[in-house]
C-alpha cells in the first residue's frame, strides 16, 4: 500500500530520504499526517507534530530494513524508480 501510494503521488525520493534518516536498528519509524491520510494522501511528518489530531505513528520492522526501504521507495533517476532485480520480500 505505501509503495503504491508513494509512486502515485510521485514523492519517492522525498520519502526515501526521510525513511533512510529514520532507521533505528532493524526498524524504521516515521509519522504521517492524519488529515492527509483520511483523504487517502500520504504525507510524512515529524512524530512530534503538534497539530490538533497529531500524526499517525508508523513502525516497520524487518531483518533487512534497507530492502524494505528499497521496495517502498526505490532510488530514482529523472523521476523514474530504479527497482532492484534481487529484491524479494515475503
Amino acid at each position: 500500500m505505501f509503495a503504491k501510494k508513494f509512486r502515485e503521488q510521485r514523492i519517492l525520493e522525498a520519502v526515501r530520504q526521510q525513511l533512510l534518516k529514520s532507521i533505528q536498528n532493524d526498524s524504521v519509524v516515521f509519522g504521517m499526517q492524519r488529515q492527509a491520510a483520511f483523504m487517502n494522501r500520504f504525507h510524512l511528518c515529524n512524530l512530534n507534530d503538534y497539530s490538533a489530531m497529531g500524526p499517525i505513528r508508523v513502525e516497520i520492522q524487518a531483518t533487512n530494513i534497507q530492502d524494505v526501504i528499497d521496495y517502498i521507495s526505490p532510488p530514482t533517476i529523472k523521476g523514474k524508480p530504479q527497482l532492484r532485480d534481487d529484491l524479494q520480500l515475503i
